[in-house]
């Protein structure tokens, strides 16, 4: 599972990436790096969203489990 730490050093490398790419695209003023920095700036959302559900997951499987020690 992701910690939060390692959440916020993801979202701070794509943010990186993104502004990399998106000051290229400024200086050149071409269409393909503007539709290079857009797909990135999602895949970079995508992921986070990707890794928070993840998260989600463990957390209710740990809590299933929890439960489960519980009544057994």
């Amino acid at each position: 599972m992701a910690n939060n730490t390692e959440l916020q050093e993801f979202q701070e490398a794509t943010a990186r990436l993104g502004n990399a790419i998106k000051h290229a695209s400024d200086l050149w003023q071409d269409e393909n790096y503007q539709q290079l920095a857009s797909s990135v700036a999602r895949l970079g959302n995508q992921s986070r969203s990707v890794i928070e559900a993840a998260n989600r997951c463990q957390r209710s499987i740990a809590e299933f489990h929890k439960i489960a020690d519980e009544h057994c």
